[in-house]
Order: C-alpha cells, then structure tokens, then sequence
C-alpha cells in the first residue's frame, strides 16, 4: 500500500479520485486515506479550477439534461451514516449532498464525463499558445480499418501546454449524421484503457484537414494517438473497433 501519490501514475489517479472518477480496482492501489488534508483540499480546488477552464460547452439535448438532472436527484436521496466517514471532494469545497448547487453540480461534472468531447477546429480559430519550437513530431500512419489504408499526416504536440494540431490527409468523407471521427491521446501514465478524448471532427472534402488538438485534462505522456469511427456526437470510452488512423511516439 503506497502512502502518498509518488509518481506521475499515481497523481493521475489522485486527479481522478477528488473527482470521484477512479474505479474501485485502481482506488484500491493507493491509500487516499493517509493523505494530508492540505494536499487533498489543494487537489479538490486544482480540479474543481480545471472544470471550470473547459469552457462553455454546446447545450445538451433535453432528454440528456432531465436523466442527469435525475441522476443528481437520486444521490440526494438520505443514506445510513457510514462509521467512518471518508473525507470527500465534496466535503473539501464545503458543497452539502442535498443542496442544489450540488445537484447543479452533479450534473455538470456528468456533462463533462459524458458530454465534453471538444470539437476540434481549424488553425486560425482561437488558437491555443503552442511553442512550436519544444513540439514533438509524430508521424500518422493508417490504423487497422480499411477506411484508414490511405491516411497520412502529423500530429504536432507541445507537451507543455498539453495542445497541439493534428494534419491529416486520405481520410474519406464522412456523414455526421452517420458518424463522425473522434482523436484519443493515450497518456503514457494512465490507465491505457482509457485514453483521454482529443475531439471530434469530420471531413467534408478532399480528405484534407488541419486541426487544433484540445484536451479536457492535461496530458503529462502523450504515447500514441488514434483515429477512430464513432457514432455521430461520439463516445466516452471507444470500444476501438474501428482506429482509421495511428501516431505513436519514436515512429
């Protein structure tokens, strides 16, 4: 049992535990108890700054908004008291289980879980502060789809700033309505199952795009990259049966 998060790896985890985000298999690999509660109110204020910087996100359907709002409910609803209570997220930011801000809460963070997949956009637009001159270069190559057989390109990565742009070519055209493609940036210190979600973006033309790559959470290995075909609005956790594209670091 380690004590305190030493290693890259482990403040992953503590990232996602202070927001509630960590499995029970990868909890159960770090004593969170032991640690100081300077370090986890420091950690519950980091997370709650970096929610707040993913900016205004698209509304979300009507259908979607009511099931979260239902969700938040359902957790307010009264429990035993545990015999050792846990010292939580949200017991470091002073929110009370049934107030409605953290009901309002609730349903933002499940937003961002389940709803905020950036949309990559187009050099020019709002660009993030990238130096160009520290990037590292990774050389796009086709994944296992044949949809990807003619794909070439570059993903251009500042692992300072944790951005980036992807340029692609040879990808064919998709229909938004039928799918779109989505980014995935497996960071070297998490778990690789699941990499963290890079944007969504379809090709209109000519099989050519130039993208800015914009992660949720900061990225501390970017290992690989990959491409895949998803069902339109796309997905939390891709089952990867169809990586179209892949850049991996020393290729």
């Amino acid at each position: 049992m380690i004590r305190k998060p030493s290693t890259p790896e482990h403040q992953a985890m503590l990232d996602d535990e202070v927001l509630s985000w960590l499995t029970q298999d990868r909890r159960s690999q770090i004593d969170f108890s032991r640690l100081d509660d300077e370090q986890f109110e420091a950690e519950a204020a980091a997370a709650m700054y970096s929610l707040a910087q993913l900016g205004t996100l698209e509304p979300m359907p009507a259908s979607l908004t009511d099931k979260l709002m239902a969700a938040a409910d359902a957790l307010t609803q009264p429990a035993a008291a545990p015999t050792a209570p846990r010292r939580s997220l949200w017991a470091s930011v002073g929110l009370a289980w049934g107030s409605a801000s953290f009901a309002s809460f609730v349903a933002v963070a499940l937003a961002v879980r389940l709803a905020m997949l950036p949309q990559a956009v187009a050099p020019g637009v709002d660009e993030p502060q990238i130096a160009l001159d520290q990037a590292a270069h990774y050389p796009v190559q086709p994944g296992p789809d044949a949809a990807g057989s003619a794909v070439r390109g570059e993903v251009v990565w500042d692992p300072r700033s944790s951005g980036g742009y992807l340029k692609l070519r040879g990808l064919p055209v998709n229909d938004p309505k039928r799918e779109q493609y989505q980014l995935w940036v497996f960071d070297g210190t998490r778990d690789q199952r699941y990499p963290v979600d890079g944007g969504l973006f379809n090709v209109s033309k000519d099989g050519e795009l130039e993208l800015w790559i914009r992660v949720p959470i900061p990225v501390r290995n970017a290992a690989m990259f990959a491409v895949t075909v998803e069902q339109p609005g796309g997905t939390v956790v891709s089952d990867r049966g169809r990586i179209v594209a892949l850049a991996k670091a020393g290729t």
